[in-house]
């Protein structure tokens, strides 16, 4: 279902500012995005990803325990339900990486307002780890494009003689 909730950011080499903002509010599930606008050229070619943290992240911090998230072709991605808390506020960054090559954003702090939503009525899934949204995308693949070496070797054996066979990705079996 899409949302018209919307908070937009936008990344100017490794500044990250806010472009509009949207009230948040506790208890929240699926129903508030974050878009991210690149506006430079370091980002080109990178895997972007959102790290989402509940409350506000110090300057000082080296770790933080945060809800990361891959964005998808549009650079768009739901803000986490685990950071819609009564924390009074929640904080963004994004990087991005590829080879041997990474760039890092600014920390950009939202308010949460507090919810109607009564806490223990329904319970909500866990946003999946970056490692389960992978695997979700290699799940997407279109398998059926793609010949395993039998059926390479039936067609090539059928084909004996025609010369060169465009048979696609082999996958082994």
């Amino acid at each position: 279902m899409p949302n018209d909730a919307k908070i937009i950011v936008a990344a100017t080499h490794d500044k990250l500012h806010k472009v509009r903002d949207h009230l948040a509010i506790a208890g929240t599930i699926n129903a508030l995005d974050c878009i991210f606008e690149f506006r430079t050229d370091e980002w080109s070619g990178t895997t972007k990803t959102a790290i989402f943290v509940a409350g506000q992240v110090l300057p000082t911090a080296t770790e933080v325990d945060g809800v990361e998230v891959l964005l998808d072709d549009t650079n768009e991605c739901p803000v986490p339900s685990e950071v819609l808390v009564d924390n009074n506020v929640f904080s963004v960054g994004v990087y991005g990486s590829k080879e041997n090559y990474r760039i890092v954003t600014n920390w950009l702090y939202f308010r949460i307002r507090n919810g109607s939503y009564v806490p223990g009525s329904t319970p909500s899934d866990p946003t999946p780890s970056v490692y389960e949204q992978l695997l979700d995308q290699i799940n997407k693949i279109d398998t059926n494009s793609y010949y395993t070496k039998e059926e390479i070797n039936k067609l090539l054996n059928m084909q004996n003689g025609i010369g060169t066979l465009d048979a696609g990705p082999i996958i082994e079996t």
